[in-house]
């Protein structure tokens, strides 16, 4: 159907189809079956070594940004400060960040992909001295909650 249409826009898509059209042909001629059982595993085997040393690499990438000093994801925040980290809640964490002024950089995660992380003044002034882990053991029992997220991180804590 496109090939009967005339003018300068339908010459011009004409060309480039037949030049797309050409590339692929040249990638596929490029790419040769193998013979044997032999050739098809080691070809497997490459594939998946390649794959394996990304992942390698981006997650030794990740982990070198994960250990910083100034950026932390919600998980690694929650551990060394002895905290459940499903009681913060990321949506104040990311207005706060914004608010403040910082980006959120993305790390990979082996559970789930990609995690946020924010900056370490993005936790001080939700976490402060007083949200020490024994505070935060008295003071949840979700009984208590209604809104305390500044004082130990949970979203819905009334206990001060």
């Amino acid at each position: 159907m496109v090939m009967g249409w005339n003018g300068i826009k339908a010459l011009k898509f004409k060309n480039e189809f037949y030049d797309a059209f050409e590339a692929m042909e040249r990638a596929l001629k490029g790419i040769t079956t193998p013979q044997t059982y032999a050739e098809a595993l080691r070809r497997l085997a490459d594939e998946v070594e390649e794959k394996e040393r990304t992942k390698a690499l981006l997650e030794q990438k990740t982990e070198q940004l994960d250990e910083s000093k100034e950026w932390y994801s919600i998980k690694r925040w929650a551990k060394e400060h002895n905290m459940n980290w499903r009681s913060i809640n990321w949506r104040k964490m990311k207005a706060l960040s914004y608010g403040l002024g910082y980006e959120i950089k993305k790390i990979f995660d082996a559970n789930y992909g990609r995690v946020n992380i924010y900056h370490i003044n993005v936790f001080k002034p939700t976490f402060n001295e007083r949200c020490d882990l024994q505070f935060y053991q008295r003071a949840h029992d979700d009984s208590h909650c209604t809104d305390c997220f500044v004082h130990c991180g949970h979203y819905r804590c009334n206990v001060r």
